[in-house]
This record gives structure tokens, C-alpha cells and sequence, in this order.
């Protein structure tokens, strides 16, 4: 079980998720550590039916393959997400993602999971540990 002040931290975009462990250091540094992850299984051409667009009285409009693969993965990380938080016991955790991909996310999780999740707005899924370390908003965390 962890305790309140552990700091643990969610990075995510429509390609993947990463689920860090934050520590102070000395000297207030940040390390942090890469727990778990998950990637994105979309392929975008399963989403595109040509045979059926051109058949009479039928639109040529689809979803974006953008959008088709923000919800794909929106299912995906949600139960990623849930088992991680129950499994490691983590009672607090923030989760940065773009506003589009945590607009997905809200119509997937479940209330525990969603008292459990601070969201944050923001690309930083696919920077390193150590500039993740010393990201503003990341360090900021660590004082609230």
C-alpha cells in the first residue's frame, strides 16, 4: 500500500502510457522511475472502409483516423489505468495528457478510478525521465 506522499505520476498521449514513481532527492531533486507502461495496438487502416463509402446514399464522412485512434486508445489505457492505481495501492496520482485524449478518458473510467486522478493538461508523454524530472509542472506537484 502507498502512503499520500508518495507522488505518482501518469503520462499518456494516444500512443502510449507510462505510470512513474516519483522521489525527492537531495538537494530537492526529483528522480523518477518508470513503472509500468502501455502501447497503443490501433492500426489505422481497420478504420477505413472504402467498399462501403462509395455505394449509393452513403456519406463520405468518417471519423478522423485522429479521433478513431484517441477513443481506441481511450479504451484501452482505462482498465490499464484502473489495475495499476488498485494494484500498487496508489490513492493519488496525476495524470498528464492532451485535452482531446483526457476528454476521452472521462467518457471511459470509472468513478474509482476518476477520484483517484488529478488531470493536468499537457504533452509530456513523450519526454525523457529527466526532463520529466525537471519539468515545471512536474516539479510543481511535488510541493501541493
Amino acid at each position: 500500500m502507498t502512503n499520500d506522499k508518495e507522488l505518482w505520476l501518469i503520462v499518456a498521449d494516444s500512443e502510449g502510457a507510462r505510470l512513474l514513481q516519483a522521489r525527492k532527492m537531495q538537494h530537492e531533486h526529483l528522480h523518477l522511475d518508470e513503472v509500468s507502461k502501455l502501447a497503443s495496438t490501433f492500426v489505422g487502416a481497420e478504420h477505413q472502409r472504402p467498399a462501403r463509402l462509395s455505394q449509393p446514399g452513403r456519406s463520405g464522412s468518417t471519423p478522423s483516423e485522429h479521433a478513431s485512434k484517441v477513443a481506441h486508445f481511450a479504451r484501452e489505457v482505462t482498465p490499464w489505468i484502473e489495475q495499476e492505481l488498485s494494484a500498487r495501492g496508489i490513492v493519488r496520482c496525476a495524470l498528464f495528457a492532451p485535452s482531446h485524449l483526457l476528454g476521452a478518458l472521462r467518457k471511459e473510467r470509472h468513478q474509482s478510478a476518476t477520484s483517484r486522478l488529478i488531470e493536468h493538461e499537457g504533452e509530456l508523454a513523450q519526454m525523457s525521465l529527466a526532463d520529466l524530472s525537471r519539468h515545471p509542472r512536474v516539479v510543481a506537484l511535488q510541493s501541493s
